[in-house]
């Protein structure tokens, strides 16, 4: 049994006119003989599929859509299944998440991670694969796409429902994977709280752990003889203005199942270039590879070493300061105060800046950023 992941689609800029134009082996060819030689294939839908009339929600950081093209691409692609709990999913609202599983499922493919609230967004997806039943959870942080009890959404990162919905999918299947939408964008390496979670992903069930979201490739870890994958990297984001050879570099993960009595697998990663010089999704070359290798083996050695993982954190969380800052008002003090009070200056919290507070305080890896900020603050002026 040979399952493929892929990371974050959003078919966007150069891509979206590709696939209007219906030029799918243009950009996804060499994705398509590498899918096709496997037996069931997932990737991450970056945005929802929906009318460009629809309403985007009020939120912090862009809001994503695409048309009825990507659904086009992903058959075309021989892509089983699309993940939907990320941080763009309910851009567009209820009406992008209505869309957005209407089209999959007219389609015939399958979809985890959301639905028309949390209990369904939260429904395990079960395949049967070469006589295997494998169980497929899909979870993402809190920003603006969670679902709640009565609105369309993602599923959410909580620690106890997701426990009770491992111990499910490992009652209930021969193998369980948990596909992730987590991290800090941008930043190569996980946060402890994002390893230690993962570990515990394994410790209660899982057999394997995906994750992306950073818009760049992590590391990889063997955990107890199961596999951790920080980050996969954007799939096929175009984003030719973006000038970071992170955000074109990537890899697939092929897993290669031998037996699901004890769990016993190994992987082939896939790295590629997507969207750089080209809207295309091309494997690297032997001179490519090389280069790809060394600089992940970096990153692993890092993700080993739990002193050299938080420093580097701390290091990077220090050059995001100035952003966090900004994020929240600077006026205080006695004299502006009481201007405010007698509404003699406007409110410096607008619905923009409240906007962007409640992101960096409900969203888990933002709050750890901004925890360390405050810290920093608090030791500055004692």
């Amino acid at each position: 049994m040979v399952v493929l992941f892929a990371g974050d689609f959003c078919p966007q800029l150069r891509v979206k006119e590709a696939f209007e134009a219906g030029q799918f082996s243009q950009v996804l060819g060499e994705v398509k003989a590498v899918v096709d030689r496997c037996d069931y294939s997932i990737v991450n839908l970056e945005c929802p599929i929906t009318s460009s009339n629809s309403t985007p929600i009020v939120k912090q950081g862009p809001n994503l859509q695409c048309g009825v093209e990507a659904i086009d691409a992903i058959k075309f692609a021989g892509i089983n299944c699309a993940t939907l709990a990320n941080n763009h999913f309910r851009d567009f609202g209820d009406e992008g998440c209505k869309d957005t599983i209407k089209e999959l499922t007219s389609a015939g493919l399958d979809y985890v991670g959301g639905g028309y609230n949390r209990e369904t967004a939260n429904k395990v997806k079960y395949v049967e694969v070469e006589g295997a039943r494998v169980a497929i959870i899909n979870v993402c942080e809190s920003e603006f796409s969670i679902a709640t009890e009565c609105s369309y959404g993602a599923a959410p990162i909580d620690v106890v429902e997701n426990y009770y919905h491992i111990l499910e999918a490992r009652n209930n299947s021969d193998f369980v994977v948990i596909v992730v939408h987590s991290g800090n964008e941008h930043y190569q390496l996980p946060s402890l709280r994002l390893k230690k979670m993962f570990h515990w992903y394994i410790d209660i069930g899982c057999d394997v752990v995906i994750n992306s979201h950073q818009h760049c490739y992590s590391g990889y870890e063997n955990y107890k003889g199961k596999m951790i994958f920080y980050g996969l990297g954007n799939f096929c984001f175009d984003g030719n203005r973006s000038n970071k050879q992170m955000w074109h570099e990537g890899y697939m993960v092929k897993l290669e199942i031998n037996n699901v009595d004890i769990a016993d697998y190994t992987f082939t990663l896939l790295p590629y270039i997507q969207c750089k010089e080209d809207p295309t999704i091309k494997l690297m070359n032997e001179k490519e590879r090389a280069c790809f290798f060394r600089e992940l083996q970096q990153l692993n050695s890092i993700i080993l070493d739990d002193g050299q993982l938080e420093r580097r954190y701390s290091e990077w969380c220090k050059s995001r300061y100035m952003e966090y800052e900004q994020s929240l008002s600077p006026f205080s003090g006695r004299i502006t105060s009481a201007l405010l009070r007698r509404h003699l200056l406007p409110s410096f919290i607008t619905r923009k800046k409240a906007v962007s507070i409640y992101d960096n305080v409900n969203c888990e890896s933002r709050r750890d950023v901004l925890l360390e900020f405050l810290n920093s603050k608090i030791k500055e002026h004692s």
